[in-house]
This record gives C-alpha cells, sequence and structure tokens, in this order.
C-alpha cells in the first residue's frame, strides 16, 4: 500500500507532505496524484516532484541533495546486493526443483496426484511462492527506486544550472550586472530551445522558463521606464542596448525621441508658468515695502566708496535684488533648456544619419531604418522646441506687469509721475538703473551664451533666425528698461550733493567725477549688452543681430538726455535757495547796504541739509562743478561713447555755458546791487561835500565799505572756488566803477577840493583793485575821470599831470 507520507529522499528534515504543503501543493486526498510525488510509488514523477519541492532552490543546495542521494543509494545497494545473494538465490533454486518434480508427479495424470498425495504439496509451494514474492517486493521496488534515483540524479546535474537561473538572474539585476543577465539568459535560452527538441512537453523546463520570462519582463518594464526618464545628456543609448538585447517589439529610437519632446514641451510650459507666478510674487512684496521719493540707488551711491559704481556686492534693495535674481535664474534655467534641446538634436542628428548604434551586433540597425515622413516628423519637433522656446522668451520680456494687488494711491501717482513702469514685466518696481544695467547684462549674456551654442548646430534656417530675432528683441526691451532707470535716477543724482571740496580738485565737490564715473558704467555697461563679450563692433560672427543705426541714435539721444538732466538736477540746488534768499532780502528794505550784504551770508541756509553750506557758497560750488563737466568730464565722456558705438557724436557746451553764465550773474547780482546802493549813496546823498575848495583829508567812507564787501567776497571764493576769483572780482569791480561813473555825472560841479576827492576815491579804488582790472575797467576809470573833469570848476587843477600830483601825499598815507 501507498504510505500517507514519507522522509524528503533529497535530505532535507521535513517530510515531502509538508514540503508541498508550504509550496502550495495539496496531496493528501488525492491518492493518484500522491503517487507521483511518493518515492516508494512505481508511478513516482521525478520532474513533477522537483517543481513543486525544490523550485527556489539554489545551485548550492541542489549539489548538497546530490551527494545525500548518492550516499542513500550506495548504502540501499550493498543491502540489496547482500539480501539477493544470502536468500532470493537459495530460494530460486528450492522453486526450480520443486517445479520439476511437480511436473513429473503430474506427467502421471490426475489420479496420481491424489495417489501421491500431491494437492497438499502443491498447496503449500503455491503458498510458499505468494509469501516468498509478498518478502521480496521491498527489493525488488527498492531496486526500481534505485533506478528512479539515478536517472532523478542524472536530471540533477544536467539542470542545475538551469534550476538555479531565476534566481541567478534577480542576483545580477540587483547588481546592475546587465551583461550576466543577458548571458545566462541567452544560455538558458539556448538550453531549453534544445531540450524542446527532444522532449516537447517537459513540464520542468517550462515552469523554470515561466520564472525567467517573468523575471526579464519586469526587468524589461523597468528598462522601458528609465529609458523615457533619460535626458540627452544621459547614458540613454546604454538602456536602448539593453531593451534591444532583452528582446522588443517596439523601436525604443522612435518611443524615447517622442517621450524626450513631450518632457521638453511640458518642461518649457511649466518653467515659463512657474516664472510668471514667481515675478508676481516678488513684484507685491517690493510693492508693500515703503518706497521714498528718492531711489535706493542715492542710498547706494552715496556709500564710502563714492567714487566708484563698480563691482559693488549690492546695488538695490533687498527685496529688488531678490526679484533680480529670479530674473537671471529664469535666464539660466532657459540656457540649461536651450542646452538640453540641442543634445536632443544631435541624438536625433546620429539616429537618422545611422551614426549611431547600440546592442550586439548592432541589433539597433533594424531600428535605425526611418521613412521620409518620420525623418520630416523629428525634424519638426526639434523646430517646434525652438520656435516655443523662442516664443515664451520674447513673452516674458514683451509682457506688461499685472498690479494684482490694489493700486494705492502712492504707486498710481509713481506710475503718472514716471517712478515705476508698467511696461515692462521683468523689470522690479523703484529698481535703479545700476542693479537693472548688472542683471539684465547678465541675463542677456547668459541667454545669447546658450542660443548661440544652440544656433552653432544648424537645425535649420528659420530656427537660426527666431533665435537672433529673440535676442535682438530682448536686448531692446533691456535697453528700453535701462533708459527707464537711467533717466530716473540722473534727475535725482544731485541729490547726491554732500558739498564737500574733492580731493582731486578743491575747487569742486566730488559731483563731476561722480558723474563722470556713473556714466561711464553706464556706457560700458551698455555696451557690454549690446555686444557680446567677444564681440566687436561690425562682426557678424553671433547671432545677436548688430544694433541698427536706429537703435545707436536712441542711445546717444539718452545719453544726451542723461547728461542734460543731470546739470538741471545741479542747477535746482541753488535756483529754488536764489529765490528763497532773494526774498529774505528784499523783505529787510529797512536793513542797510551793509546790513543786506551781510544777511547773504546770515540768511542763506539750506534747511535740507545738516552742513548748514551759506547759498553763495553753495552757487560758486555749482559753478564750479559745472565748469568742470563742461571743460573735461563732458568731452571726455562723448569721447568714450564715440570709441564704444562708432558714431560720430560731440559734445556741445552750450546749454552748460548758458547755465553758467545764468548762475554767474545770479551770484554777482545781488552783490552789484548792494555795492551800487553802497557807491551811490556815498556820492549822491550829499552833492554839497563835492563843491567844496578845500584839500581832502582822506579817502571817502563809501569806497572803504565797497573794498571791504569786495574783500569778504574775495575771502569766500576763494575759499569754496579759486578758480572763480578773478572773473568774479573783476565783474564786481567792473560794476561798481559803472556805479560811480553814473553817480558822478549826476554831481553838477566839483570844487578844487571836491574834485580831487573824487579822484582820490578813484585812484585808491584802481590801485586797491589793480590784479582784476581788464580793458573794461580801464576803459571804465577813463571815463569816470572825463565826467569828473568835465565837471570841475577849477581846470587848472588838471594842468601838467593833474590832480594826482596832488593826491599823492593824501594817498600814501592811506
Amino acid at each position: 500500500s501507498l504510505p500517507s507520507d514519507e522522509r524528503d529522499p533529497l535530505g532535507k528534515p521535513s517530510s515531502v507532505l509538508s514540503i508541498l504543503k508550504r509550496n502550495g501543493t495539496d496531496i493528501d486526498t488525492d491518492i493518484s496524484l500522491r503517487k507521483k510525488y511518493s518515492i516508494s510509488s512505481r508511478e513516482f514523477n521525478p520532474r513533477l516532484f522537483l517543481r513543486d519541492t525544490r523550485s527556489d532552490a539554489s545551485l548550492e543546495e541542489l549539489e548538497e541533495a546530490l551527494v545525500y542521494l548518492n550516499n542513500q543509494m550506495s548504502e540501499g545497494s550493498e543491502a540489496l546486493r547482500y539480501l539477493i545473494e544470502d536468500n532470493y538465490e537459495k530460494f530460486v533454486k528450492s522453486k526450480s526443483a520443486l517445479d520439476s518434480v511437480y511436473g513429473l508427479i503430474v506427467g502421471d495424470g490426475g489420479a496420481a496426484e491424489k495417489a501421491w498425495t500431491i494437492d497438499p504439496i502443491k498447496t503449500l509451494v503455491d503458498e510458499a511462492t505468494s509469501k516468498a514474492a509478498l518478502a521480496m517486493k521491498p527489493v525488488i521496488d527498492n531496486k526500481a527506486k534505485e533506478i528512479k534515483v539515478k536517472l532523478f540524479a542524472q536530471q540533477m546535474r544536467q539542470r542545475a544550472s538551469l534550476f538555479d537561473l531565476p534566481a541567478r538572474m534577480l542576483y545580477h539585476i540587483r547588481n546592475n550586472d546587465h551583461d550576466s543577465l543577458i548571458r545566462d539568459y541567452r544560455k538558458g535560452k539556448d538550453s531549453i530551445s534544445k531540450e524542446s527538441i527532444t522532449s516537447p512537453s517537459n513540464t520542468v523546463n517550462e515552469g523554470i522558463w515561466s520564472r525567467v520570462e517573468a523575471v526579464i519582463d519586469n526587468y524589461r518594464k523597468d528598462t522601458w521606464q528609465r529609458l523615457a526618464e533619460a535626458t540627452p545628456d544621459k547614458d540613454y543609448g546604454q538602456l536602448m542596448r539593453k531593451l534591444l538585447e532583452l528582446g522588443i517589439e517596439d523601436n525604443p529610437i522612435k518611443e524615447w525621441i517622442y517621450a524626450q519632446n513631450l518632457k521638453l514641451e511640458k518642461e518649457l510650459t511649466d518653467q515659463f508658468d512657474l516664472i510668471r507666478l514667481t515675478m508676481e510674487l516678488l513684484r507685491q512684496n517690493i510693492m508693500a515695502v515703503p518706497h521714498s521719493s528718492i531711489s535706493v540707488f542715492t542710498a547706494y551711491a552715496a556709500s564710502p566708496q563714492i567714487c566708484s559704481f563698480d563691482n559693488r556686492d549690492i546695488c538695490d534693495s533687498p527685496e529688488i535684488i531678490e526679484m533680480w535674481l529670479a530674473v537671471r535664474n529664469f535666464a539660466e534655467t532657459i540656457g540649461k533648456s536651450a542646452y538640453k534641446i540641442g543634445q536632443f538634436w544631435k541624438s536625433c542628428t546620429g539616429f537618422l544619419t545611422g551614426q549611431t548604434q547600440y546592442g550586439w551586433h548592432d541589433e539597433s540597425q533594424n531600428y535605425l531604418s526611418f521613412t521620409d515622413y518620420e525623418i520630416k516628423e523629428i525634424n519638426g519637433l526639434i523646430k517646434s522646441l525652438v520656435a516655443l522656446l523662442s516664443e515664451s522668451v520674447t513673452e516674458f520680456f514683451q509682457s506688461s506687469p499685472q498690479f494684482t494687488s490694489k493700486i494705492t494711491k502712492q504707486l498710481s501717482e509713481d506710475i503718472a509721475s514716471g517712478k515705476v513702469s508698467d511696461s515692462y514685466f521683468f523689470l522690479p518696481p523703484y529698481a535703479n538703473s545700476l542693479s537693472t544695467l548688472r542683471y539684465l547684462g547678465q541675463s542677456i549674456s547668459i541667454l545669447a551664451s546658450s542660443f548661440n551654442e544652440l544656433s552653432s548646430l544648424q537645425i535649420s534656417p528659420q530656427a537660426y533666425n527666431d533665435l537672433g530675432n529673440m535676442l535682438g528683441f530682448i536686448r531692446e526691451k533691456c535697453l528700453g528698461a535701462i533708459f527707464f532707470t537711467w533717466q530716473h535716477d540722473s534727475s535725482l543724482f544731485s541729490s547726491l550733493e554732500d558739498w564737500n571740496h574733492s580731493a582731486v580738485n578743491s575747487g569742486c565737490t566730488n559731483m563731476p567725477i561722480l558723474i563722470k564715473n556713473y556714466q561711464i558704467s553706464m556706457v560700458k555697461g551698455i555696451y557690454t549688452l549690446m555686444y557680446l563679450p567677444g564681440e566687436q563692433v561690425g562682426s557678424s560672427l553671433l547671432i545677436m543681430p548688430q544694433p541698427s543705426s536706429k537703435l545707436i541714435g536712441d542711445l546717444q539721444e539718452q545719453f544726451d538726455l542723461t547728461n542734460r538732466v543731470i546739470v538741471n538736477g545741479l542747477m535746482e540746488l541753488v535756483d529754488t535757495s536764489s529765490t528763497k534768499v532773494s526774498q529774505q532780502i528784499n523783505n529787510n528794505t529797512e536793513l542797510s547796504p551793509r546790513a543786506q550784504f551781510e544777511a547773504l551770508g546770515k540768511l542763506s541756509f539750506d534747511e535740507s541739509n545738516d552742513q548748514h553750506i551759506e547759498h553763495g557758497s553753495k552757487m560758486l560750488l555749482v559753478l564750479s562743478n559745472l565748469t568742470e563737466l563742461s571743460s573735461k568730464v563732458f568731452p571726455d565722456l562723448y569721447k568714450l561713447f564715440e570709441k564704444n558705438f562708432i558714431s560720430a557724436v560731440q559734445y556741445d557746451s552750450t546749454e552748460v555755458e548758458q547755465f553758467k553764465s545764468k548762475l554767474f550773474v545770479d551770484y554777482i547780482s545781488s552783490r552789484r546791487a548792494t555795492i551800487s546802493e553802497v557807491v551811490r549813496d556815498g556820492i549822491t546823498s550829499n552833492h554839497s561835500i563835492w563843491a567844496l575848495d578845500g584839500a581832502p583829508t582822506g579817502v571817502s567812507n563809501y569806497i572803504n565799505i565797497c573794498l571791504l564787501m569786495l574783500v569778504i567776497i574775495h575771502s569766500r571764493v576763494l575759499e569754496t572756488s579759486p578758480d572763480l576769483v578773478h572773473g568774479i572780482l573783476s565783474a564786481l569791480q567792473n560794476h561798481a566803477l559803472l556805479s560811480m561813473l553814473e553817480s558822478f555825472r549826476h554831481v553838477e560841479s566839483f570844487g578844487k577840493g571836491g574834485c580831487l576827492q573824487a579822484v582820490a576815491d578813484l585812484e585808491f579804488f584802481r590801485v586797491t583793485m589793480a590784479s582784476f582790472q581788464n580793458d573794461e575797467s580801464q576803459y571804465n576809470i577813463e571815463l569816470i575821470v572825463e565826467a569828473i573833469r568835465s565837471s570841475s570848476t577849477d581846470q587848472d587843477t588838471w594842468n601838467n599831470n593833474g590832480p594826482w600830483t596832488e593826491i599823492e601825499g593824501l594817498l600814501s598815507k592811506c
């Protein structure tokens, strides 16, 4: 009978039934099925037994089972041999003898059987035969088992590597050993194919191979997924090689191309959606911070390194810098996308030309055959990506800002007054020209470098033109934003004036060198933006189109405008104060001329400046600054502009000279009025003194007052702007002489003493102011002398050397 369970013949401590249950096979109720797994049964199936009890066994475990089986076979064979030799042979011989005797007896007939009492013997022999057969059955069965076990061991030796194949393949996958995986897979496949010819219905092989194919299918799916995610700069070719070696139906090259195109399209769209959202949020952050009417530019430019505008780490407020960094990061991101498109195009070109081969024995060759339609389609994908890139970047720089938050009254006023632009999406509100020039210059340089590399691939003439036109458009928009902030900051430039004397030119403040360095920074920065590094004017090596003559003209116009705006700002520093002081003095009509003169210094402070600078000193400093600008700074700046942009432009000093003349007149006008009043009051207030005949005893008091005023003016001008001393003193001297001429002409007659007094006053004034005389003053002196002479009652006084001889002693005492 069939045992209910058996010990595992391959040496495991568990029984066959428990092993089968653990592996999901139940044979408790099905005796016919149990026979196939019982080694005691004649229907034992070694292939089925191995499949269901050793499906997950390793090669090492199978080898150990084989050793155990050989040992058991050796032990069973020895016992069987002894049993047969010692007992079974004797039994056979006895049985043979008995059969012979029985044959003889039977030959005599049936009656003899009874006579010889053979029936009982026959019965005993039959029973012995039956018992012998029953006793020898285990021996015979063991012999059959030995044959089966040997066959089983032979199959295990032949299929040892096949049984372990699924586990080995998983091991190769875990260790990323693709070559070993393919080698074992192909060996296993060849082995299965050979056996299928001799044994078409080998269930063990089928079971093992189904597990192998399941492992390969999972590995193939994972490789497909990795290929879809692989970018052109990654080793996507190795993934294609793996798929080709695994065996696939779909074309991995086409699948990768289409997947990459969709991925790049989505990446570009997501990038622009993100930057638009980011810019709006950053713009709202800036608007949430209060901004004064004076840009952060003034605070930045007034830092300790006041005379340099280059290479500053911080050139604007933190909120504005944050938005600028977002713009630059956007440019860098676009540059990376352009690089990816270029790499994608190189990969596609390699496939379309057949130069790229992957897999063993050029297995990719079958997939590198493209129809004309497919070639046109793939080229169209790349062109569409370039077009999408160009359109998106153009839209970014073309868009206007959307002030999504509630626009305050202040913001509306700032937009209306030109402090905030509503024309440039990429321009942070209240950004100054320095940060605008720096970060836009960096951004366009990044974009141009990336697009130059992309255009060098010669994707198509249209793509080349699209990239070039886009860069030209970006340049114009960036220049527009720079022009806006440049003009605005120029209007604020005068707020940098601190009225401190320059260490380079003591007659000026730092303003001329500030203006020079600022404009140099702007001109050089714009030049770098318009002509990329390494490109020279007139070159056509790069895709960015050459600046048009109109663009150069617009730049020149902007350059002129900013210079004029800066000069106007300087004039406003003193024009407002001049009106204020003039009103103060005019309101004090009861002040004496000398008191009014003193009021020039006492009533003319700039209340907005901590350092109370006398207004006249400010006028002198501005006048000196204008002189420095007109004679040196602006000519040098225009030469620099002409050199950089090859534009025939010359500096026109007419406007500055007009401002200088106006400021000069404004400065001396109040002083001339005071001098005129002093002279006029001294001469015309008492006409009787001029009719006297007695010799004068000294110089008239009005002359002393007038000279004292000129000394004070000389001292202040010398201290403030030494270069202006001669011009101002000469002008005031001439005005004093004209006032004397006009007043003396109103004297009806000069007695001898009055004549000598007038000549003494004139001569003392002339000698004292001799250093500042010019042709005009000399001519006025001659007119004054003639006026005194013509009105003298004693003409004899003018004989020979005239009155000068008589007053010589008087003048020596003064």
